[in-house]
């Protein structure tokens, strides 16, 4: 994909849930509109797609997945060059301070594609992607439960 910036972030971004949205409408669902007090559920049931509309869902879901697949490939590779640290769920853990958009922050909780943050307005917790990671350090304390006499 000639011409596309392949600057750290934006390639991250391009690689999140593009194609649920397609699958849904492909394999039908159901939403849940409210919920009553006596735990009643309003629903509205869409079926799966039929006829033209299933083709034309079809063909973007591949096309749509191709795509992924290129961007992952440029996300991988920017991760093996260095170009970008990579941190995830496995490397970032509760403690530890993290660098988003030039200010560090303590992390109260490493999810899978997110780390949830304290908010610097309000009382309450933020959460931020991992791709937007731009550094990382250690917490100096170990984690509970992990050996430390060697």
């Amino acid at each position: 994909m000639p011409g596309i910036t392949r600057s750290p972030s934006p390639t991250a971004s391009r690689t999140d849930r593009r194609s649920e949205p397609i699958t849904r409408l492909l394999d039908g669902h159901v939403r849940t509109l409210a919920v009553l007090g006596d735990d009643t559920r309003h629903t509205e049931n869409t079926g799966p797609a039929t006829g033209q509309f299933r083709d034309r869902l079809t063909a973007r879901l591949a096309e749509v997945t191709d795509q992924l697949t290129y961007w992952e490939g440029i996300r991988e590779q920017q991760i093996t060059t260095g170009a970008v640290a990579g941190h995830s769920q496995a490397t970032v853990h509760p403690g530890d301070a993290v660098r988003i958009r030039g200010r560090w922050y303590p992390v109260i909780r490493a999810n899978r594609k997110t780390v949830t943050l304290p908010s610097t307005l309000v009382p309450w917790t933020d959460t931020a992607p991992d791709h937007e990671i731009t550094d990382h350090r250690p917490s100096p304390y170990p984690a509970e439960g992990e050996n430390t006499c060697g």
